[in-house]
């Protein structure tokens, strides 16, 4: 039983006179336990704490004897609570207005004659180094050697003691050692690699930190985020390869690009256009257009006056002029050529062509409840081929038919002069092209189903042929009256 502090009030005035060392009092402070984001250090006279409080857990025996328990860090005194439970006592430590450092933290225990018992220990309010790759930047693209620069920064009054770089790829495993800078507190890496980067590599550079009070800490690497494990890091890109040079830059994703302008997204969700001969930079507008989770496009396009913009949430936008056209057009963007593009509505049910320089919108194709992927491309003059996989040829102007071939017809493509399709019968792809006079050339069988494995241009026809096991690009020129 807990006596009422007025019981024993004479005691506790007589306690002041009383020795107050754990030999003479009748309770004994043991076991101590943290919780939470406490946690003992190695040599276990210690903690640290990296969050804004402190959970404890401490014994107090015998518990019949214990009049009251609390805990003093920083200058600040918290009461404990006895857990009937167990027997033990415990408290949440308010450390948001402490400052980052060591503090003790007292435990006294009174016992009902007034007597008291304390124990102490070193808690650090804590806060782990800050670290951060500043050369590569992340999913970059490296045409040459490069130095790694990277820099670690304890929080005061903590100090980089210890730093690494550890950099890996397929050919390579290194560890660069940093060294401490001038500015107190701080570690630099600055090394080169230990041999030439080659085309190919895609690098991780994985952060390792030691302050003078904390475990080791990995992260936050090259871009943001804890990450220890390699695949869970940003990549660095190499390509050396004489054949490729930067040509062009584009201040964000690239997501287009024709003879004179560059579509991009940057990381703000800005939309913007590059104009490749002055570098000048139209803004487009923010994609964040009905509700702040909408975010950036999966798909974009130029038009030749403006563009269009797929944004994975289900919407399609279009650009005019130096307008943003804010007619919500819930749906998918099929297919943008030139002038027009063709747009599918969220259920699939009709596909509707848009003429971007008049505004007009036609519907092509209407199936109220169809469950059939609908499939087009578009030429440039503005002619669209479509297929659904409930009907076995390709549609085109003027209530064109092509092809009637077994299984499920894929995306036709088209580059204005011939047609092409791949009809797929769970085994086997077959690819047939149409020429401009009529005619049908098989172009022959392949065990993928990928439609993607199937382009034209200028007449020229690539197709992928497969048994398999090997893959096999095939090229069909304009004249030729057979595969080659």
């Amino acid at each position: 039983m807990r006596f009422p502090r007025t019981v024993v009030g004479c005691a506790v005035a007589s306690w002041m006179s009383l020795s107050t060392t754990s030999a003479l009092a009748e309770v004994v402070l043991d076991q101590i336990q943290f919780f939470g984001r406490t946690t003992w250090r190695k040599d276990h006279k210690s903690a640290i704490s990296d969050f804004n409080n402190i959970q404890v857990s401490i014994a107090a025996i015998p518990y019949e004897d214990v009049y009251s328990v609390e805990a003093e860090y920083a200058g600040v005194t918290t009461p404990l609570t006895f857990n009937d439970y167990n027997n033990r006592y415990y408290a949440t430590i308010d450390t948001s207005t402490v400052p980052y450092g060591p503090h003790t933290l007292t435990f006294t225990a009174y016992d009902k004659l007034g007597r008291a018992s304390t124990r102490q220990y070193t808690v650090h309010k804590y806060a782990p180094p800050s670290v951060w790759v500043a050369s590569p930047r992340p999913n970059r693209t490296l045409t040459g050697d490069t130095r790694i620069a990277a820099t670690c920064v304890g929080t005061p009054p903590y100090s980089c003691t210890q730093f690494k770089a550890r950099v890996r790829s397929q050919v390579r495993d290194e560890v660069l050692v940093g060294v401490p800078s001038s500015v107190p507190g701080r570690m630099d890496v600055l090394h080169y690699l230990s041999s030439p980067l080659q085309s190919g590599e895609v690098l991780t550079i994985r952060l390792e930190a030691m302050d003078d009070v904390g475990p080791v800490w990995y992260g936050p690497t090259l871009g943001g985020g804890l990450g220890f494990y390699d695949w869970a890091l940003p990549r660095v890109y190499v390509e050396r390869s004489p054949k490729l040079t930067a040509v062009q830059r584009a201040p964000g994703a690239i997501l287009d690009f024709d003879a004179t302008r560059v579509l991009f997204i940057d990381h703000a969700l800005q939309i913007g256009v590059v104009d490749r001969m002055t570098q000048q930079v139209t803004w487009l507008g923010e994609l964040r257009m009905h509700h702040d989770w909408m975010h950036k496009p999966g798909y974009g396009a130029l038009t030749p006056s403006g563009a269009a913009m797929q944004a994975w949430y289900g919407y399609v936008f279009l650009w005019k002029d130096g307008a943003l056209d804010r007619t919500p057009r819930q749906g998918r963007l099929d297919a943008v050529n030139g002038d027009t593009l063709l747009w599918t509505r969220a259920d699939d049910d009709e596909a509707i062509v848009h003429t971007f320089s008049t505004g007009v919108e036609t519907s092509l194709w209407l199936d109220p409840g169809s469950a059939s992927p609908f499939q087009a491309d578009i030429t440039a003059s503005g002619d669209t081929y479509y297929s659904t996989h409930e009907e076995p040829w390709i549609r085109g102007p003027g209530e064109i038919r092509l092809g009637n071939h077994p299984g499920y017809l894929q995306r036709p493509i088209t580059d204005g002069t011939n047609v092409a399709g791949r009809w797929w019968n769970g085994s086997v792809s077959s690819s047939y092209l149409y020429t401009a006079d009529g005619a049908e050339v098989f172009l022959g069988d392949s065990r993928t189903g990928d439609a993607a494995g199937l382009l034209l241009h200028a007449g020229y026809a690539a197709y992928l042929k497969s048994d398999g096991a090997v893959n096999q690009v095939w090229l069909r020129t304009p004249r030729a009256t057979s595969t080659s």
